[in-house]
């Protein structure tokens, strides 16, 4: 029963303030799958992946601000907003100020890990096919891929860090240190999750 009123709750939040968006703004591999299954636990429309075309489709309105806007309507949280083939390569978390100005109301989490970790992570993610896509897509080794995630998670990680210094609906989420229930707090004056709602999904194994 007390789930039933959770979700009852967030579907009435979400009709009522449909520009209370939930932007998260790491990387995959960095707890996006598990976040997403929190959410839709609790009746939040969430977004995430969708074999690349979350990504691909924010690639391509990024520059028509109203038709973005518009694409975006469509959910209430985003989350791992990457596209991966042996042609393209699209890191679509670099949008966030866009995002930002779009949705003024929307909550913006970092969502973060040891910057290694998530490197031997995001090699070995389905059994090491994205490190092979990426490869083909740059024409490098994988050390050079390697090198690219790291000054790309460095850049961001500033960039984002210093845009939202401060600001009352931004949260660093660490996913390796931190415990859910600070992401729950942060996001609890518009919505209701549980602990009990948190698993860890589709975590890759180091090797």
């Amino acid at each position: 029963m007390s789930d039933l009123i959770d979700r009852g709750w967030n579907i009435l939040q979400q009709f009522r303030f449909p520009d209370e968006k939930i932007f998260f703004i790491g990387f995959n591999k960095c707890g996006t799958t598990s976040l997403h299954h929190l959410l839709t636990r609790y009746a939040i429309r969430s977004a995430h992946w969708d074999h690349g075309r979350l990504a691909t489709s924010i690639e391509a309105l990024h520059h028509d601000k109203s038709a973005l806007r518009r694409y975006l309507t469509r959910a209430t949280a985003y989350s791992d907003i990457i596209c991966s083939t042996k042609e393209q390569q699209i890191e679509g978390n670099r949008h966030f100020r866009l995002f930002h100005e779009l949705f003024p109301q929307a909550y913006f989490i970092f969502n973060d890990r040891s910057v290694e970790n998530w490197i031997r992570s995001r090699c070995t993610h389905h059994n090491g096919t994205h490190l092979a896509r990426s490869m083909a897509a740059w024409n490098i080794d994988a050390n050079g891929v390697k090198d690219i995630w790291r000054q790309t998670y460095e850049i961001h990680s500033i960039a984002v860090l210093s845009y939202f210094k401060e600001h009352p609906r931004f949260l660093h989420f660490r996913i390796d240190e931190d415990p859910i229930k600070l992401l729950i707090d942060f996001l609890s004056p518009s919505f209701v999750l549980r602990e009990g709602g948190w698993h860890r999904l589709n975590v890759t194994n180091r090797p």
